[in-house]
């Protein structure tokens, strides 16, 4: 009898959950290291100054604006695995995490979602901060697939919509070192729905140019597990139609 109850209790506990219309919260970490578990994140990065080079496995990369003026930028691009992601989900929160390892002059980092027609680059085989020619089917400033197939507006990710979605997902100033966590706001928690179960690319860039403004990342091939970009994603799954269901067996 003891048992019956405790079955009948649970499964009032659980038609109660069901009606009133609660999820429950799940979270998800992305990235290459040792705490990240669903999927891992790509990355590289695009120069102007050296538009056929590629940085696909450089442990370190330049972001932002170098010495030689405004019309000498490093972008980087990324791609968020979302296969653990749920089709339906509700993004609650979600954060990226990049380390700063040094500081030339502060930058500020905005988050853009990158088009459908740029996706499906590859990471590269660059090896150093300063990049090598890009081979046959890398990404580099130029193009999307060296030295065959452009960026899909022009050189460097730089035509809004077509080669990027013009619409902020995320925004951190950046004037000193160690991991700097961006939350993405509604607009970056969408762009996750709308991509649940597949991938995200996101271009890193700075549009608000004053002057010499460059940083050192640590790249998803840095030799310390904690530096390596990691993507933090909670959310609510979609509702499983029916309702919870217990059926009882005996006497």
């Amino acid at each position: 009898m003891n048992t019956l109850w405790k079955i009948v209790v649970l499964a009032l506990i659980l038609l109660v959950h069901t009606m009133s219309g609660v999820s429950w919260a799940d979270t998800i970490v992305v990235g290459e290291c040792v705490a990240c578990t669903d999927g891992g994140i790509k990355d590289g990065a695009v120069y102007n100054y050296a538009p056929n080079n590629n940085y696909g496995q450089s442990v370190s990369m330049y972001y932002g604006y170098l010495v030689f003026g405004p019309g000498t930028e490093y972008r980087w691009i990324i791609e968020i695995d979302l296969s653990a992601l749920p089709p339906g989900s509700t993004v609650t929160a979600a954060t990226l995490e990049l380390y700063v390892e040094a500081v030339a002059a502060s930058a500020d980092i905005e988050l853009y979602e990158i088009a459908a027609a740029n996706d499906n680059w590859i990471e590269g085989a660059g090896t150093t901060i300063s990049g090598s020619l890009a081979l046959t089917g890398e990404p580099c400033w130029n193009k999307k697939i060296y030295n065959t197939v452009n960026w899909a507006g022009a050189a460097g990710l730089s035509t809004p919509t077509t080669d990027f979605i013009n619409t902020v997902l995320g925004t951190l100033a950046v004037s000193s070192t160690g991991s700097k966590t961006i939350t993405l706001n509604a607009a970056g928690r969408a762009a996750l729905e709308n991509n649940a179960g597949g991938a995200i690319g996101l271009l890193i860039r700075d549009t608000t140019y004053i002057g010499i403004a460059y940083i050192t990342m640590a790249t998803g091939e840095s030799v310390t597990d904690a530096r390596r970009p990691k993507a933090t994603i909670t959310y609510t799954p979609p509702a499983a139609g029916g309702g919870a269901q217990v059926i009882l067996v005996g006497p």
